[in-house]
């Protein structure tokens, strides 16, 4: 099933602005949309609810950051769009299992190759 226009363009905006503060009433009125009907939508077509993809989308967008060994923890924490960063840290080690300090010294072997 191909994802309607309105859904390609969350997604997008969600790429764009992950950085950015995001919540329901700017992806559903980006999508053009109530919340309601938004989210029911976006699982529909993406397979999960809006808020849990834009979690997931910074979660792997600090698994990149987080192997420049320059960028301090938190600062790829406010890079991927976590203002908090015990709450970035609960939430990255709940998505690998890894806080992002052991993710990051556990990635310290493809680096030192490179």
């Amino acid at each position: 099933m191909a994802q309607p226009e309105n859904i390609k363009r969350v997604i997008g905006f969600i790429e764009d602005n992950f950085f950015s503060p995001l919540d329901l009433d700017n992806l559903a009125q980006t999508a053009k949309l109530s919340k309601f009907h938004f989210c029911r939508e976006f699982k529909r077509h993406v397979g999960i609810n809006p808020m849990k993809y834009v979690k997931t989308q910074r979660i792997e967008k600090a698994k990149k950051l987080l192997k420049k060994r320059d960028l301090s923890v938190s600062l790829v924490a406010s890079e991927v769009g976590f203002r908090d960063l015990s709450n970035f840290i609960r939430q990255f080690k709940k998505s690998t299992g890894l806080t992002p300090s052991v993710y990051r010294y556990a990635q310290g072997s493809e680096n030192s190759a490179a």
